[in-house]
């Protein structure tokens, strides 16, 4: 017996240990936060072999089961069982996550310990975030890349993460009756956490934060707080301050003159020019043409357009934002839709060189077409592939890939024939033009030029005062080329081999796009609001959710028993897309959608089940322990945030994510632990109350 107690104590230390482990890595490392979970599980399952129970029911058993059993039941009819089962072991393996820190947390000053300890390292680790994002912010990487920075997970998960804890600070900052000092505490940790929760650029994570802030206002009852704040963000969303602009400048011996600017009704690119008509890609609003500083046409497209392009002669190729792309053709001075047509993958970008079409696709590879009236007339080159940046000229065909490689081909007849250059930049942007024989490429340090002969590619300057280059305009003996800082430069031309600034003008915005035209500078100012876009049906994400959801209702349609199996839901995907929707993904980016597709109907009812019955264990909870000091703040936030988690859901795949459920499950199992703690701290008081009246009676 005193071998098996002195076990017992050593396991006690060492969950005690792995619990700590899981709370310092929750929000910055899966490998280390499992090896806390697993470690601390193990030992509290040795201990139970021991006859020491620590386990405890939650009430939650039932729905549990139910969840594990239809996991099971529709992995049986999946479109692939293997994956369906190994998933269903995912889930079942997690769940315990949640009596694992009921168990480690067995008194009421450990529970507390337990959540000083999360919410320290949370903060530390928001604080390390919070300075990486500062150097992503002054890189221009949030444009360049599209989205926040990813430092210990991926971007999305990161926000999510960040979500739980900005909401736990909130609900301290305003439940807690506490010291000004700690208050302030609180209320820095709710502002450093807000910054990072901004900077992590997740709308997703967004809604659910604010959705749980106005729960806790609500609960709490801070009506002069809730109102400024909900139409605050009435205002924000629908009064939203989006521009599309076309600057004109006139340009006199390096200075420049504005002359007129033009209010477009989308999101004006200007996409190609000549003689003086400049056609402009004007989102929504369709094609536009001018011609001088007048519009004189306007070519509605049936999706947005990002760009158009001139191929061969009088024909001009759109890019829409679903991946198709419409040839049109100039026909007494107007253009008329020929042709609709799609690349082989996922289009990402297109470039036209003396005849030829150049298709980059980021899955596919190289496509060439040479002949706009016969379009299934190409050249496919699927070894050139991962392109993220691709540009040419009559001789060759320069690629910078996701492997962060620029090569460059020599064309033989315009198709690629030899790979005559191939150097590694580590770098973000990988920028790059061809200006004559002349390739321009930006990397994190400088701008380099390098001409290219017939077999050989030499780097013959480069410029580390000229950063962040991105975008070139050449007409006539004249170079523009702009940056991420609103900086235009003027570059002398011919370039010869040295790179010559001539002037620099700085705009008072960053450009979207330049072309120099007629002697006069064109550039285009593009603002949109990120938080007006969640209600943006033409948002890029946002096409991609609806899409995802339309393809979930029909397969949800012809599987509505035993759903598709949870699994990986690209190859599903794939069939029930429209054919020009090239985007392949595992999750259809919404928490409600995929159980009805992978569970079919039954089985998302019993996940809604298991929502309200998690649901309502919070706010039972909450109502238990809203008197008590500590317990109370963390009850609150923890209900806050399950709300957040299920609101987010609406537009974000987290159920899936493996860091964000086991958030759930931790947040959820110290909760109860709180309850627990607190319930058999109160019944020890009781019983010894009683004890001192009997004895005194006695």
């Amino acid at each position: 017996m005193e071998n098996k107690n002195s076990v017992i104590r050593v396991l006690d230390k060492v969950i005690f240990a792995c619990a700590i482990l899981f709370l310092v890595s929750t929000n910055n490392s899966i490998f280390v936060n499992q090896l806390g979970y697993y470690g601390a599980l193990l030992c509290i399952l040795i201990e139970y072999f021991l006859r020491k129970n620590k386990f405890k029911r939650t009430g939650l058993e039932e729905a549990f089961v139910l969840f594990i059993l239809i996991e099971i039941v529709t992995a049986f009819f999946s479109f692939n069982e293997r994956q369906a089962f190994n998933n269903v072991l995912r889930r079942f393996l997690l769940i315990p996550t949640v009596y694992t820190i009921i168990a480690a947390a067995d008194d009421f000053k450990k529970v507390k310990l337990f959540f000083k300890v999360y919410l320290g390292a949370a903060f530390v680790t928001i604080t390390f975030y919070l300075a990486f994002a500062a150097r992503y912010f002054l890189a221009h990487l949030y444009t360049v890349q599209g989205k926040g920075p990813s430092l210990f997970q991926y971007v999305m998960t990161a926000g999510g993460l960040i979500s739980f804890t900005t909401v736990f600070f909130f609900a301290f900052l305003v439940n807690e009756k506490k010291s000004l000092k700690i208050r302030a505490f609180y209320g820095a940790g709710f502002l450093l956490s807000l910054i990072a929760l901004v900077a992590s650029d997740t709308r997703a994570a967004w809604i659910g934060t604010a959705g749980a802030i106005f729960l806790i206002l609500i609960v709490k009852r801070k009506w002069l707080v809730l109102a400024p704040l909900a139409v605050a963000a009435f205002v924000v969303i629908v009064f939203q301050n989006n521009k599309s602009i076309l600057h004109v400048y006139s340009t006199d011996k390096g200075s420049m003159v504005k002359q007129k600017d033009i209010a477009t009704e989308g999101r004006a690119m200007i996409s190609c020019y000549e003689g003086n008509k400049l056609f402009v890609s004007d989102y929504d609003n369709g094609i536009l043409e001018f011609n001088g500083l007048l519009l004189s046409d306007r070519v509605p497209t049936p999706f947005p357009v990002v760009g158009i392009t001139q191929w061969k002669d009088s024909f001009y190729v759109a890019r829409l934002l679903d991946n198709r792309m419409f040839l049109l053709e100039e026909v007494k001075g107007k253009l008329k839709f020929r042709k609709e047509f799609i690349s082989p993958g996922l289009l990402w970008d297109i470039v036209p060189v003396n005849g030829r079409l150049y298709i980059a696709d980021q899955d596919s590879g190289l496509t060439v077409l040479s002949d706009p009236e016969n379009l299934s007339k190409r050249s496919r080159f699927p070894e050139i592939n991962k392109i993220k940046r691709i540009t040419a000229d009559s001789l060759h065909l320069a690629i910078f890939d996701d492997n962060d490689c620029l090569s460059v081909y020599k064309l033989n007849d315009g198709l690629p024939s030899e790979k005559i250059f191939s150097r590694s930049y580590k770098t973000a942007y990988g920028f790059m033009q061809f200006i004559g024989s002349n390739l321009f490429f930006i990397d994190d340090n400088e701008l380099r030029l390098f001409h290219t002969g017939a077999d050989n590619v030499t780097l013959v300057d480069s410029n580390k005062s000229l950063k962040a280059l991105w975008m070139y305009s050449l007409s006539g003996q004249r170079l523009f080329a702009s940056d991420y800082n609103g900086n235009l430069y003027e570059l002398a031309y011919p370039v010869n081999d040295k790179l010559t600034v001539k002037s620099v003008n700085k705009l008072p915005y960053v450009p979207a796009s330049i072309a120099l035209l007629d002697g006069k500078v064109y550039t285009s100012e593009v603002k949109r609001s990120r938080v007006g876009s969640i209600v943006d049906p033409y948002h890029p994400s946002n096409v991609e959710r609806l899409n995802l959801w339309k393809a979930g209702y029909k397969i949800i349609k012809e599987h509505p028993a035993f759903g598709v199996g949870d699994i990986d839901m690209q190859n599903v995907y794939k069939i029930y897309r429209k054919y020009y929707d090239k985007e392949t993904y595992g999750h259809f980016h919404n928490n409600y959608v995929h159980f009805l597709v992978a569970l079919g109907i039954p089985g998302f009812l019993i996940v809604m089940f298991l929502i309200v019955r998690i649901l309502m264990t919070h706010v039972k909870i909450y109502k238990a322990l809203k008197t008590v000091e500590y317990a109370s703040s963390y009850a609150l936030g923890a209900m806050a945030s399950f709300i957040g988690f299920l609101i987010s859901g609406l537009a974000e795949w987290n159920f899936g994510d493996h860091e964000i459920i086991t958030m759930v499950w931790f947040t959820l199992g110290l909760n109860l632990a709180f309850y627990y703690t607190y319930k058999a701290k109160d019944l020890k008081a009781e019983t010894t109350e009683a004890e001192e009246i009997v004895h005194n009676l006695k």
